[in-house]
């Protein structure tokens, strides 16, 4: 098995978890699994992007370079990722936000088609077996 990362390239890893901290702003726990992650690093995470403003360690001192095989807390993403969603460093902000924005116009697509369109013959249907509930 090889256990080697290169901590000289582009950071790459996983998300742990992500919350919204009412001071902070969103607030995600990563893994660097790869590459060295920086201050300033242009970050895409699933749906979401942003640059590293701050990091923390386990212990919620302030870190500037985290090297692969290291949690870390971070701040600047423009939301809160999935556990589980791998994340990477980009080149710059805007290949960053594009690819965010791509997608999440996917799955919101992928959203519309799976919704079940409610027709007027359905609806009558519905009425006629007493599946609504009426309103007062």
């Amino acid at each position: 098995m090889d256990l080697k990362a290169n901590p000289d390239k582009n950071s790459s890893g996983s998300v742990l978890e992500a919350y919204l901290d009412k001071g902070r702003g969103y607030v995600s726990t990563m893994l660097v699994q790869n590459g060295s992650l920086k201050i300033g690093d242009y970050l895409l995470a699933g749906k979401t992007s942003g640059k590293v403003k701050a990091m923390f360690d386990e212990s919620g001192k302030t870190i500037k370079i985290a090297t692969p095989s290291t949690p870390v807390s971070v701040l600047g993403l423009d939301g809160a990722p999935q556990a589980g969603d791998p994340f990477k460093v980009l080149e710059d902000e805007k290949e960053a936000k594009l690819i965010a924005s791509k997608r999440t116009q996917l799955v919101r697509e992928q959203n519309v088609r799976t919704q079940k369109q409610l027709t007027l013959d359905e609806i009558g249907r519905r009425i006629a077996i007493g599946d609504f509930k009426e309103l007062k």
